[in-house]
């Protein structure tokens, strides 16, 4: 018998139900766990905190938060080398 999901209460039910759609079409291990840290990062920003995201409402991810909130997780993935050089930490 497996318990209840290590997610159950920190991801509002929206983006649960969300999740559920997603999983019809059989993703990868991979797919599932990058909608959650995707979801987790975005969302702490759009909500100003990392805290208790299981309340955020759906309403709150409107296109300006969105916009500033991917753009603000953008900036914290670049990297700036003494030289001057600025290149994407993914490119790392």
């Amino acid at each position: 018998m497996s318990g209840p999901s290590p997610h159950a209460s920190a991801d509002p039910g929206w983006f649960d139900e969300f999740l559920a759609d997603r999983a019809i079409r059989k993703p990868s291990p991979h797919t599932a766990k990058g909608y959650r840290q995707d979801f987790a990062a975005i969302a702490a920003l759009v909500a100003g905190t990392g805290e208790d995201l299981a309340h955020l409402p759906a309403t709150e991810l409107t296109k300006d938060s969105l916009r500033a909130a991917f753009a603000a997780y953008a900036y914290t993935q670049l990297v700036e080398f003494p030289q001057g050089i600025t290149v994407c930490s993914h490119d790392l």
